[in-house]
């Protein structure tokens, strides 16, 4: 009796063993460029502080078709309707802000799931 108590209590081990080896989930969405064309923008370093918008240092320009993750996203200044901005990485590339319609990521606005940046 007691070896099968062992062995139960080894086997309920294990499987929290594995349970508690697997990585968290990341935030982050899936996206593609839609434009060629698209402005990157650093908001860190802005010209015009305060959230993501037009008065942010535009440093760079992207692709149509480029594949990015979507860190976060974060209110800033309103285009075409929607105030929806997403701190992007590009895959082996820059990473920056960039308005929510020059990214196809699924959803119109904000995306479920994805944080909201610390600014």
């Amino acid at each position: 009796m007691k070896r099968r108590i062992a062995i139960i209590a080894a086997a309920v081990g294990l499987g929290l063993a594995a349970t508690t080896a697997l990585p968290a989930n990341a935030s982050w969405h899936p996206g593609t460029v839609l434009y060629t064309g698209a402005k990157l923008r650093d908001c860190y370093h802005p010209t015009h502080p305060s959230q993501p918008g037009l008065g942010c240092t535009n440093y760079t320009t992207m692709n149509r078709g480029w594949t990015v993750h979507v860190v976060c996203q974060h209110w800033g200044d309103v285009i075409a309707g929607s105030e929806a901005w997403y701190y992007i990485v590009v895959h082996n590339g820059p990473q920056g802000y960039v308005h929510e319609s020059q990214i196809n990521s699924g959803y119109d606005g904000y995306i479920p799931g994805v944080d909201v940046c610390n600014y």
